[in-house]
């Protein structure tokens, strides 16, 4: 990893029972992962969807999005 100037960080939305990528953003390296989830779900079609995330994503913005 020496040889990049930075770290290239993904948030992506993955169902485990199929084992599948729904989708997949970088997170811009000026910011944190939270806009980029939100971006995220908003893009995909979630509506009546269990949506799991770590705790830095518990934002009542996000929980009203989705």
């Amino acid at each position: 990893m020496s040889n990049f100037e930075y770290s290239v960080h993904i948030v992506s939305a993955y169902i485990t029972e199929l084992g599948i990528t729904l989708g997949q953003l970088a997170v811009n390296d000026k910011t944190n992962e939270i806009p980029t989830v939100q971006q995220l779900i908003k893009e995909l079609d979630l509506e009546g969807a269990i949506v799991v995330a770590d705790a830095l994503n518990c934002q009542k913005k996000l929980r009203k999005q989705s």
